[in-house]
């Protein structure tokens, strides 16, 4: 049998003595008002998504539904209390249904007062950043920066109009105007 990969969840305070095998979490910021004490995430060997409490004794898996959306980074937006992924799904986290697909994958942020999520797409040394309607799933809009020096490792919103990435290479990216708004 494998060994698992384990990651501990803590704070200052408590140690928590549950593990996790490791997968992708994202945390429930509060606003979705169900539970401020939830993790949604997936698993490293499955393409499954799991609904988690946390407790000061530790956490422990309330929902496992079986959606395929992959081992993917998970982003929570408190708007429209939906999970998003990089590669492109949109999740139900109360009943673990998919609600749509975006036509794409990559780094993404969602930002639903501009009904916008973003997608970084690398087209190496370029990258692409593409917009799309958070209720339709149409592609809205894209725009290309060029010679980016390094891989892409976080993309960001920064202000009222803005979207920051940075790169292994060391960069730092700052996207404005227009485009993001």
């Amino acid at each position: 049998m494998e060994s698992p990969r384990l990651l501990r969840l803590g704070d200052v305070l408590t140690q928590r003595t549950n593990l996790l095998r490791r997968g992708r979490m994202a945390r429930d910021e509060g606003a979705y008002k169900r539970n401020a004490n939830t993790l949604f995430g997936t698993g490293e060997l499955s393409s499954g998504f799991f609904a988690f409490s946390v407790t000061p004794g530790g956490v422990a898996v309330n929902h496992d539904y079986a959606v395929a959306i992959g081992d993917s980074r998970l982003h929570f937006d408190a708007g429209t209390k939906l999970v998003y992924t990089d590669t492109g799904h949109a999740v139900d986290p109360a009943s673990g249904l998919p609600v749509g697909t975006f036509n794409t994958s990559g780094l993404m942020v969602p930002d639903s007062t501009l009904n916008t999520p973003f997608f970084l797409i690398l087209s190496s040394p370029n990258i692409t950043i593409e917009s799309f309607n958070l209720t339709t799933f149409a592609l809205a809009s894209s725009v290309t920066i060029p010679t980016v020096t390094g891989n892409p490792l976080r993309l960001i919103r920064w202000g009222q109009n803005g979207l920051a990435l940075n790169t292994d290479g060391g960069q730092v990216y700052l996207i404005g105007g227009n485009f993001v708004h």
